[in-house]
């Protein structure tokens, strides 16, 4: 069972906010604009990833996408990123069940 957490990581979103200023005033817009894209490339390869049953690549983006999410303070996708990474890392996990952690973060993402 993935470990609930909220949407947003409060604490992230504020030092986003305080990286802005009268020479960034569209830091944070760029920076949302840039992970939401990204995650979405991310969330591809994962679900290309998962349907090729290839553990190290769901691995590799589950990773990717849990670090994008924590920067911009969307703590619930990396969150449940996090799980998918450690599912994929860990032997003895049944590929049905990296499926099916992998199909919620890829829906989260979206």
């Amino acid at each position: 069972m993935i470990p609930e957490a909220p949407v947003l990581d409060e604490q992230a979103v504020s030092l986003l906010r305080r990286l802005v200023g009268p020479d960034r005033p569209h830091f944070l817009r760029e920076t949302v604009d840039t992970y939401l894209r990204d995650a979405e490339e991310t969330a591809i390869a994962l679900e290309r990833a998962l349907r090729g049953d290839d553990s190290p690549e769901v691995a590799d983006a589950a990773h990717r996408l849990k670090g994008a999410s924590a920067m911009v303070g969307a703590a619930r996708v990396a969150n449940v990123a996090e799980a998918l990474q450690i599912a994929a890392n860990v032997s003895e996990v049944s590929r049905s069940e990296e499926r099916r952690v992998g199909k919620e973060c890829t829906s989260s993402c979206r």
